[in-house]
């Protein structure tokens, strides 16, 4: 199992680490080396991270390329891949089949102004362009309204992939759902993303962003 650096969840009184605006991250070494979810956090983020980083290769981010020819199949339905062409422009690449059921939409090669708020587009735009530039991962938690009308907090992993071209960067996003889900026939709206929650920044080896706004 691939271990990473966790920042921002926890303090330390050892002298090798240094609070970055909140955010502790390890002076020993830049390279991921541990591992520390949030309590209660899903346990299948950690086996989507593990996917994405056996795909590294000694990079500290991993080709799109890589990622769609060997994208784990029990996971991917809950992912989506966006294309960052800056904080105010996020386009969907890839917007997996189990994220469809849940929203009721398709929103592949389009963008999510309909199941965002304005404010937190704007957020999620900011924080996505300051992972994919860095680059860095993190940790955050989504209140999303299901097709079905059901509100859940979905724990969500969020990691950059290379692409050969400046722009636009790319991120790819997988959403823990719960596994044993309520569903009833047919959807009845569209779903929605009620807020954002962000979480943590995740060191991938080459430090961490500064923190996002408070209000995220």
């Amino acid at each position: 199992m691939q271990k990473l650096t966790l920042l921002g969840t926890s303090s330390s009184d050892a002298a090798n680490d240094v609070c970055r605006g909140g955010n502790y991250v390890s002076l020993n070494t830049n390279q991921p080396d541990m591992l520390q979810l949030p309590p209660g956090y899903a346990p299948d983020v950690l086996a989507f991270f593990d996917a994405w980083s056996a795909l590294r290769a000694g990079a500290i981010v991993p080709r799109l390329s890589d990622y769609l020819d060997h994208a784990p199949p029990k996971l991917q339905p809950f992912v989506s891949i966006v294309d960052v062409h800056g904080p105010d422009k996020v386009l969907v690449r890839l917007f997996g089949t189990g994220m469809v059921g849940i929203v009721g939409h398709d929103f592949t090669k389009k963008d999510l102004t309909p199941i965002y708020s304005a404010k937190d587009l704007a957020r999620v735009g900011a924080i996505a362009w300051q992972s994919v530039i860095h680059p860095a991962g993190y940790l955050c938690v989504r209140t999303v309204k299901t097709g079905h009308g059901l509100v859940l907090d979905c724990d969500c992993i969020c990691l950059p992939l290379a692409v050969q071209t400046p722009l636009p960067k790319c991120m790819i996003t997988f959403v823990s759902f719960p596994k044993q889900m309520p569903r009833r026939p047919g959807l009845a709206e569209l779903g929605t993303v009620m807020a954002v929650r962000f979480v943590s920044w995740i060191d991938l080896g080459a430090g961490i962003p500064p923190p996002p706004s408070s209000a995220y």
